[in-house]
């Protein structure tokens, strides 16, 4: 006589299948979250090493020394002044040409957690959020998870030309540009000297 299985072996083997793929799912939105994470800090950190080497560069030129500054997809833009620290239009450290630039030129990479060109409360254009993570920032907005914020705390003062708080938002939630960072934001103040 042929024994087949009991509806209780069967009930427990699908409980069993069940609890393992649970903890798989589980598995896998964790191993997903901490790559996105790590992405944030590659391009946290991507853009903080790249702002101390372009002072440094620029600081070794001297003064009287020019850099470019990308204004557009098409690569075109303009050469901004080393020694210049307080005219938007001639220095090459303000956050706003800082952003545009890095933007242009790849530096900071894409934002893992996806384009907030239509979430309206980051602030971005759609074509830019689209391209890159990068964002000029002021103590107090809000941004979005995984945007690299760059805000000019002070200028001509401490010691620097330009002191720039970089932030980026480890989680996909909404977080509080400001003067410090937390366990989900990543933030580092940078003395620029650029002249």
């Amino acid at each position: 006589m042929k024994k087949g299985f009991t509806l209780i072996e069967v009930l427990v083997v699908v409980t069993l299948l069940i609890i393992l793929m649970v903890i798989s799912i589980q598995i896998y939105a964790g191993v997903i979250e901490s790559a996105k994470k790590q992405a944030v800090k590659k391009n946290f950190n991507a853009v903080v090493e790249w702002i101390k080497s372009d002072a440094a560069l620029c600081k070794m030129n001297g003064p009287n020394s020019k850099v470019f500054r990308q204004t557009n997809s098409s690569g075109g833009g303009q050469q901004k002044d080393c020694g210049n620290v307080t005219d938007y239009n001639k220095t090459p450290f303000h956050e706003n040409v800082l952003q545009t630039h890095i933007g242009y030129i790849g530096v900071a990479g894409k934002n893992p957690y996806g384009s907030v060109g239509s979430d309206r409360t980051c602030d971005l254009a759609k074509s830019w959020a689209d391209m890159t993570s990068i964002h000029s920032s002021h103590i107090g907005k809000k941004m979005c998870g995984g945007q690299i914020g760059l805000y000019s705390e002070t200028v001509q003062q401490n010691g620097c030309d330009r002191e720039i708080i970089v932030q980026a938002g480890l989680k996909d939630e909404y977080w509080i540009f400001s003067k410090s960072g937390s366990n989900e934001v990543l933030s580092t103040k940078l003395c620029v000297v650029h002249r």
